[in-house]
């Protein structure tokens, strides 16, 4: 359980780098999201070298949740690396002033919590760890309390236009109409207000 709490900690960390973007507390905490993305690292790589695993799959249906917990690596990655000018998000210590609504963020508004949830289900089936899921259950909740957070106090003061974002775009579950301007704005190519592609 040590290990799962670890993970948790991690989310208090991310937090902590939403309210040092918002308030500048000091520049020691540019560091705190990588050091959570470290935590959550660690505290998997804990739990799957301790725990024994329960079941195993056959190897091709461990290579299919393979590919799943890539394509839900993958997801997570663009979110969270690429979708977002990357030094102005996690380098600098000022804010954004435009809000992202195209590509991934035109599905939902937080679309990384969809792939970490992805990625730790299909991460459970081909480990045959339970731990994992039960990590993978617990963090996920974790993230969706950060992304709730973000969303309800943190991103209405530090982005102008996030009210009439919150409008048109679903919070995480996607709608026909949010996948149908998903996939519109990859296809077309399309630029967002920041000047990164969709």
């Amino acid at each position: 359980m040590i290990f799962i709490a670890l993970g948790c900690v991690a989310f208090l960390f991310f937090t902590l780098f939403d309210l040092h973007k918002l308030f500048f507390i000091h520049r020691i905490f540019h560091g705190t999201f990588f050091l959570g993305i470290f935590l959550v690292i660690a505290a998997t790589a804990g739990i799957l070298i301790t725990a024994e695993a329960a079941f195993h799959l056959s190897p091709i249906l461990r290579l299919m949740c393979g590919v799943m917990m890539a394509a839900g690596f993958a997801w997570q990655f663009y979110a969270l690396f690429w979708a977002l000018p990357f030094q102005a998000t996690y380098l600098h210590g000022e804010l954004q002033s435009l809000v992202i609504t195209s590509g991934a963020f035109a599905l939902c508004r937080h679309p990384g919590v969809l792939g970490f949830g992805v990625f730790y289900f299909f991460f459970w089936l081909a480990s045959g760890v339970h731990f994992i899921l039960v990590a993978g259950v617990i963090w996920t909740i974790m993230d969706i309390i950060h992304v709730s957070i973000q969303d309800r106090w943190l991103f209405p003061r530090s982005f102008p236009g996030y009210g009439a974002y919150q409008k048109q775009t679903p919070f995480l579950v996607p709608t026909a109409a949010s996948l149908k301007l998903c996939i519109d704005t990859f296809r077309e190519g399309r630029w967002d207000e920041s000047g990164q592609k969709a």
